[in-house]
C-alpha cells in the first residue's frame, strides 16, 4: 500500500495530528497496536484492536500531551489573526498608560524584597519511595485550547484530543464525555466521533 496521507509519506510518528486516519489513505487507520494480553490458551488468536486508530494511545507521549501539537497550531493561528486585526485597527495600548505618582512609586519600592544579604541555603529532600521518573504531567493542560480545536475541521487532531480528554477524565464513558462537551457547545460532528 502506498499511503496518500502526507504525514505517512513523510514518515511522521503515529500520534501526530496531521494524519488523516482514513482507511485506504493512511497506514495508521487500520494498524493494530500491540498489547501484552495474557491468553489462557497459547493457540487462540489475538483479539483484534478497536477500529479507532487512537484507541490505545497514551495520554502523554515523550513528555508531551497527546494532541498538543494540533492545539498549538490553532492557538498560533488565533494569535496571528488577532495580531493582523490589531495592525488593521491601528490601536495602541502603550499610549494610554496612566502616569505613576511619586508617592506610589516609593510604596512599590518598599514592598519589593530586594537582594539577599546572605546566600540562601536550599534543601531538597528525597524519600526512598517515589513516583516513576516520567509521570503524566498535566500542568500544561488547557481546556480552552481543546475546545478551540473542536471548533475546527481537523478530524485527526480532534480524535487525538478526544482520546486525551477520555484519559484525563478517568476513562469517562462516551455518554459522560458527550454530556460534558454538549454543555460546552461542541459541534455534533465532534460528538459523533466520541463512541
Amino acid at each position: 500500500m502506498v499511503p496518500i496521507c502526507e504525514s505517512c509519506q513523510k514518515r511522521k510518528a503515529r500520534y501526530t495530528p496531521n494524519h488523516s486516519y482514513v482507511d485506504g489513505e493512511c497506514r495508521w487507520a487500520s494498524a493494530n497496536t500491540r498489547t501484552s494480553a495474557k491468553r489462557s490458551n497459547p493457540h487462540e488468536p489475538a483479539t483484534k484492536a478497536d477500529n479507532e486508530p487512537t484507541a490505545h494511545a497514551p495520554a502523554t507521549f515523550d513528555g508531551e500531551e497527546l494532541g498538543a501539537e494540533g492545539e498549538e497550531d490553532i492557538a498560533a493561528e488565533d494569535r496571528a489573526a488577532s495580531a493582523a486585526q490589531a495592525a488593521n485597527t491601528g490601536s495602541s495600548s502603550s499610549s494610554s498608560a496612566a502616569p505613576v505618582e511619586a508617592g506610589e512609586e516609593e510604596a512599590v519600592a518598599r514592598l519589593a524584597r530586594g537582594p539577599d544579604q546572605n546566600p540562601r541555603e536550599r534543601r531538597a529532600f528525597r524519600d526512598a519511595g517515589e513516583n516513576p521518573e516520567r509521570p503524566d504531567d498535566w500542568t500544561n493542560f488547557d481546556i480552552g485550547k481543546v475546545v478551540r480545536l473542536f471548533r475546527t475541521n481537523r478530524v485527526s487532531a480532534i480524535r487525538l484530543s478526544l482520546r486525551k480528554l477520555h484519559v484525563r477524565w478517568w476513562h469517562a464513558s462516551h455518554h459522560t464525555m458527550q454530556r460534558f462537551l454538549e454543555r460546552v457547545g461542541v459541534a455534533d460532528s465532534v460528538l459523533k466521533l466520541i463512541p
